[in-house]
C-alpha cells in the first residue's frame, strides 16, 4: 500500500482533510505518514478504497467528466464574449486609423495650398500675410496630431490583434466538448 501522503497528495488533500475523511485525529495520521504508527483497521480500509479508485481511475482511458464538459462549454462562452469585444475594439481601431489618414490627407493638402499660395503672391498685405501663417501653423499641428507615427502605432495595434488565432482556439475547445 502506498503512503497515505502520497494517496493524500493525489486527491490534493490536506493533512487535516484527510484525517477527516478516514475519521482520526490529525495527529494519528501525522504519526502515520512518518512511520511511528499504525492506522486503526477502519482508516486502513478507506485508505486501500482510496487507492485502488485511483489505480483504477489512472488505468481508464481518460474519460470526461460532465462537470469538464460543463466548465469547457462556460470556457468557449466567455472566450467568445471576449473575442466579440476584442472584434469591436478592432473596428474602433480602424475607425481611429482611418480618420486619422484622412485629416493627415486634408491637412497635407491645406498646407501645400497655403504654401503655394504664399509663394505666388509674396506682395501680399499683412493682413492676408498673418492669415496664411496662420493657417500653415494650423495645418502643421494637425498634420502633427494626425502624423504617420500615430498611424504607425494604430496600424501595429491592429496587427497585433488577429483574430484567426481566437477563432482556432475557440474550434479546438469545441472539438474536445465533442470527443469527450
Amino acid at each position: 500500500m502506498k503512503n497515505s501522503k502520497v494517496i493524500r497528495t493525489k486527491f490534493g488533500m490536506s493533512q487535516i482533510e484527510m484525517a477527516i475523511c478516514l475519521q482520526i485525529p490529525r495527529s494519528q495520521l501525522a504519526m502515520y505518514e512518518n512511520g511511528k504508527r499504525d492506522l486503526p483497521t477502519h482508516a486502513l480500509v478507506k485508505l486501500a478504497e482510496m487507492e485502488l479508485f485511483l489505480l483504477n481511475y489512472n488505468a481508464q482511458p481518460n474519460k470526461s467528466l460532465p462537470l469538464e464538459s460543463e466548465q469547457l462549454q462556460k470556457a468557449i462562452e466567455i472566450f467568445e464574449k471576449h473575442q466579440k469585444k476584442l472584434e469591436f475594439q478592432q473596428l474602433i481601431l480602424q475607425k481611429k486609423l482611418d480618420n486619422l489618414q484622412t485629416n493627415y490627407k486634408y491637412n497635407m493638402q491645406l498646407l501645400e495650398f497655403f504654401t503655394e499660395k504664399e509663394e505666388k503672391n509674396p506682395g501680399a498685405n499683412p493682413l492676408e500675410k498673418s492669415w496664411i501663417a496662420m493657417m500653415k501653423t494650423t495645418a502643421l499641428r494637425n498634420i502633427e496630431a494626425n502624423g504617420l507615427h500615430h498611424q504607425a502605432k494604430i496600424k501595429l495595434e491592429l496587427q497585433m490583434n488577429i483574430p484567426q488565432d481566437r477563432t482556432d482556439f475557440i474550434n479546438n475547445l469545441r472539438i474536445s466538448i465533442t470527443n469527450s
